[in-house]
């Protein structure tokens, strides 16, 4: 079950996918020590820059995502403790 935190409608503002996007973003950023150190392995997620909840797999934390916003390009879905900064190059190999 995932721990959950509820956003009240009277919060509710009107934004577009793109500001819900950067708004979720500056909040993973500015959470990140907290996050990490709470839930490191976990599924986090956000909306409208809030903590909603974190659980043991993406479907459940997804779950609770979708109580709050529908639009799944209006949520912010990450795993607490990894380093997103970091590029990985994946190279695929012929046969």
């Amino acid at each position: 079950m995932p721990k959950s935190k509820s956003v009240s409608a009277s919060k509710t503002m009107r934004l577009t996918t793109e500001e819900e996007r950067r708004l979720n973003l500056r909040a993973a950023r500015r959470l990140h020590k907290q996050l990490d150190a709470t839930y490191k392995g976990q599924w986090v997620g956000l909306v409208r820059g809030q903590f909603i909840a974190a659980g043991e797999t993406p479907e459940e934390v997804t779950a609770a995502l979708m109580q709050v916003e529908p639009d799944p390009g209006k949520r912010f879905l990450f795993r607490a403790g990894e380093d997103y900064r970091k590029k990985v190059t994946i190279l695929v190999m012929g046969r």
